[in-house]
């Protein structure tokens, strides 16, 4: 047993469609693994060839334990962790995503959480090595590094592409076998909370991740996280994160108010000079609580990014209809 004792078996359970290009990088990392794994267990679909790419590197690496399930269209990602749980046999389960690279580094300070007695643990993300001097992206990194400024804490979500969780509370909660509107993560750490369960967040844990590069990738799935928080948390009590995303969703409305009164008014025109000047100086703040160096150009550019996410998101909200996949 490579986990040890205290910990107990470890699986690695991760869900995947048309990922073919990045499989091969993600089981290269997972080789690299010591202490924090036994098992890995794969549900990989796709026209691109992803599920015969699975297959291929199980035949020629027989010395690693891998479970391949095939995830069919219908299924999403909830469905294809539901078909592949039977295959797993792990005391602890760490979830992440194929675009992850996991190291022993990051996944040893939340399996630390679990042999304290936490029910799950979850950490952060940080771009891939080539990614960190793109101008957006480290924006992006600074606002989560920012986040967990204050060191580790007790968690009212997961992070779905680092977390490690007890196989005993995935069956309280019921083993994936449950819709989830907003997404596995999401979804996952409301169920552990009502079933009484804890949740630790551990910023010393920062999985490597690839970020979204394209700016229509990076709104889509900005506008889809703001949307389905927007539509669901209230079911769930979590009026902090509603509150939150409706100041964020109001943002671009107020800048067009502002724009247009200042028509009549001019010192409207001043008004949005100064929250912009304070949405740059508090993006500013991040980036130096982050030790991540950012330009004043860079930062006004995520400022419209962000507006452009918001509108997007209403859009969804309006439509009714928030894709999650």
């Amino acid at each position: 047993m490579m986990a040890g004792d205290a910990t107990g078996r470890v699986t690695w359970l991760v869900a995947g469609w048309h990922v073919a290009a990045e499989l091969g990088p993600f089981l290269a990392a997972y080789q690299n693994l010591t202490d924090t794994a036994d098992e890995l267990v794969l549900a990989v679909g796709g026209t691109d060839g992803s599920l015969e790419h699975a297959r291929a590197f199980q035949r020629a690496h027989p010395e690693v334990v891998l479970k391949v399930v095939e995830q069919v269209r219908s299924m999403g990602k909830q469905g294809a962790l539901a078909a592949a749980w039977p295959q797993v046999t792990g005391d602890v389960i760490y979830l992440t995503d194929m675009d992850c690279r996991p190291t022993d580094r990051v996944a040893r300070p939340l399996l630390a959480w679990i042999q304290r007695g936490c029910d799950a643990a979850t950490g952060s993300i940080r771009p891939l090595p080539a990614q960190e001097t793109m101008p957006l992206i480290r924006v992006q990194w600074a606002a989560l590094r920012a986040r967990d400024r204050g060191g580790a804490s007790p968690s009212r979500g997961l992070t779905g592409a680092n977390t490690a969780i007890t196989r005993a509370m995935i069956e309280r909660v019921g083993a994936f076998d449950w819709d989830a509107p907003t997404g596995t993560d999401y979804t996952l750490a409301k169920r552990v909370l009502a079933s009484g369960g804890s949740i630790w967040r551990e910023p010393a844990s920062e999985m490597p991740t690839r970020f979204p590069e394209r700016v229509g990738r990076y709104v889509a799935k900005q506008a889809r996280w703001l949307g389905t928080v927007w539509r669901h948390g209230r079911r769930y009590g979590a009026w902090d994160e509603v509150r939150a995303v409706g100041r964020t969703l109001a943002m671009p409305w107020v800048a067009a108010l502002l724009l247009a009164a200042g028509w009549w008014w001019p010192g409207a025109w001043g008004v949005l000079g100064l929250l912009v000047a304070l949405a740059l100086r508090r993006r500013a703040q991040y980036a130096g609580w982050a030790g991540v160096p950012v330009g004043t150009v860079t930062l006004m550019a995520s400022v419209g990014v962000d507006c452009l996410a918001a509108l997007e998101a209403m859009r969804q909200v309006a439509v009714r209809r928030v894709p999650w996949t």
